[in-house]
């Protein structure tokens, strides 16, 4: 099997930037769209990657700790 080499994490500000580098291609051209989509995921590949790992995962702790939170409040032994 070949050597697999992984690209870098870009930056969040890079991935998550709310101002757009460029602009929106037109609407009307799909062979825009589709090189861009695929461009951006080759390009992102490793955000997306732990995105969809940790992302999961962050919502169950999440959820978790939220109904232990609400049954702690109902009992009346919650510590904070």
């Amino acid at each position: 099997m070949p050597d697999m080499i992984f690209p870098p994490l870009r930056s969040v500000h890079d991935f998550v930037s709310a101002s757009a580098r460029f602009g929106l291609p037109d609407s009307q051209d799909v062979h825009k769209w589709n090189n861009r989509v695929i461009n951006n995921l080759h390009y992102y590949q490793s955000n997306y990657f732990v995105l969809a790992i940790c992302g999961p995962g962050a919502l169950v702790w999440t959820h978790a700790n939220v109904k232990r939170w609400s049954r702690s409040t109902r009992m009346g032994t919650c510590s904070s």
